[in-house]
């Protein structure tokens, strides 16, 4: 959780949002080691246009995809997208494609323990324990910049929040994570963030003498 900290001191926190939406999950029967590499490399050429996260590699290669909001047109949809994801799936002994999902999961781990395929680790909700290959992540450093705590939290949960704000969200995230940030009590947010794109960095009081965090 971090070393102790006096009573009153100043923190940085850091929110990287993630967009709402759903993501697509491709999942492919491969023969050999080519075609694996060749959807390895399929993945670093999505990766101009998307968000793109192995889910396992192997006997059964995975991935969750999701466009960037910046994205060209030929990527800007999901259904873009999974016209691209349609028109290879011929090269392969069987594919699946559909919405990242609990199911959707539970196919590839099936898969994955059947064929050898290696699982790759994916974030997992602090709040709700759901997996979520694209989550919106909060962090909390000290003075010196090391890093102290830090929470991941699935697209669900965050649009519960139901925030007014990204100042709120990231107040009503510290408050609803206590066993990441319960440490910090109650903890006061400067009113304007440093920006870029959706990377938000806060500077704000924390006070240990306190349980509830504010906003």
């Amino acid at each position: 959780m971090g070393r102790t900290q006096p009573a009153n001191y100043t923190l940085s926190i850091t929110m990287d949002r993630e967009v709402g939406g759903e993501s697509l999950v491709f999942i492919a029967e491969t023969r050999n080691a080519a075609e694996v590499a060749e959807l390895e490399e399929l993945v670093r050429e999505l990766q101009h246009g998307c968000k793109v996260r192995l889910v396992s590699l192997g006997p059964v290669t995975a991935f969750a995809v999701k466009p960037k909001e910046d994205a060209d047109e030929a990527v800007s949809s999901l259904v873009e997208v999974a016209r691209i994801l349609q028109a290879i799936s011929p090269r392969y002994t069987k594919t699946y494609l559909q919405q990242f999902d609990a199911t959707a999961y539970r196919i590839v781990e099936d898969l994955a323990l059947e064929t050898g395929a290696r699982l790759q680790p994916l974030p997992q909700c602090d709040l709700c324990g759901k997996l979520d290959p694209f989550p919106t992540t909060l962090h909390a450093r000290d003075g010196d910049n090391v890093s102290s705590s830090a929470g991941t939290y699935c697209s669900h949960c965050v649009a519960s929040m139901s925030a007014a704000s990204d100042r709120q969200l990231v107040a009503d995230l510290i408050h609803a994570d206590r066993r990441n940030f319960g440490t910090y009590g109650s903890v006061q947010l400067a009113k304007t963030p440093r920006r870029r794109g959706r990377h938000l960095s806060f500077t704000a009081r924390a006070c240990t003498d306190a349980v509830a965090a504010t906003g």
